[in-house]
């Protein structure tokens, strides 16, 4: 990893999406490699009242453990330790109160649809992201 090689942090490790994207980060022999970042660390998080979620924390994990990512206990962990963030939880009732533990870093942060389940929480989101001088995103992963 060069120098100038961004740093990036997973936060929700219970999507697809998690492997899918440090695949085309971290392999350059990936027929989509995105080059000048590199998946580095990662929490699992996770909804313990959505199946989809807790079910697949474990396997995902793995995954991303095998592909060189170190795995860590916390969200503030994970934005210590990265340049920008990409929160991939499949469960988006969480994205604010993740969003809330890791402003303060001011991270970039890609926010997997969806961004919020309630406009409420889109806005107060979008309050903390102007507060903390923090770029957002939030779409389809097939944008991505």
């Amino acid at each position: 990893m060069t120098h100038s090689t961004l740093r990036i942090g997973i936060i929700g490790i219970d999507s697809s999406h998690a492997p899918a994207f440090t695949q085309m980060l971290n392999d350059t022999e990936h027929p989509f490699h995105v080059p000048g970042g590199k998946v580095t660390i990662a929490y699992p998080g996770g909804s313990p009242d959505f199946e989809m979620s807790y079910g697949r924390i474990e396997g995902f994990t793995n995954q991303l453990r095998d592909l060189g990512v170190n795995i860590v206990d916390s969200a503030e962990e994970v934005a210590a330790n990265c340049d920008g963030i990409l929160m991939t939880s499949v469960d988006g009732r969480i994205h604010l109160e993740q969003f809330h533990r890791v402003a303060a870093y001011g991270r970039p942060i890609f926010i997997d649809k969806p961004m919020a389940v309630s406009s409420s929480d889109a806005h107060e989101i979008k309050a903390l992201a102007k507060s903390h001088h923090i770029s957002i995103m939030s779409c389809s992963s097939l944008r991505y």
